[in-house]
């Protein structure tokens, strides 16, 4: 269970990592970003936010329980303390 949940963590982060900026989808995250606004924060703006609903999509599509999704998502939340 441990280790589908941190696939699950790691999965969302690097999802959201490529909108970074100089990354691979920057410029359609900043065109996403300024069409929709603020919603696209859950999307891939937060990690921690996106994390929800991309292990909730990810799990979906693999076959895993959703409620996996929680844990990941507090484990970004620790992961994202680790990186300040």
């Amino acid at each position: 269970m441990i280790e589908k949940i941190i696939i699950l963590c790691l999965c969302s982060i690097a999802i959201c990592s490529t909108t970074w900026h100089d990354m691979i989808f920057y410029k359609q995250a900043e065109w996403i970003e300024s069409k929709i606004g603020w919603y696209a924060k859950p999307i891939f703006s937060c990690y921690v936010c996106a994390s929800l609903w991309w292990s909730a999509a990810i799990a979906l599509m693999v076959g895993w329980p959703v409620y996996y999704c929680l844990p990941a998502m507090g484990l970004s939340a620790v992961i994202s303390t680790l990186n300040d």
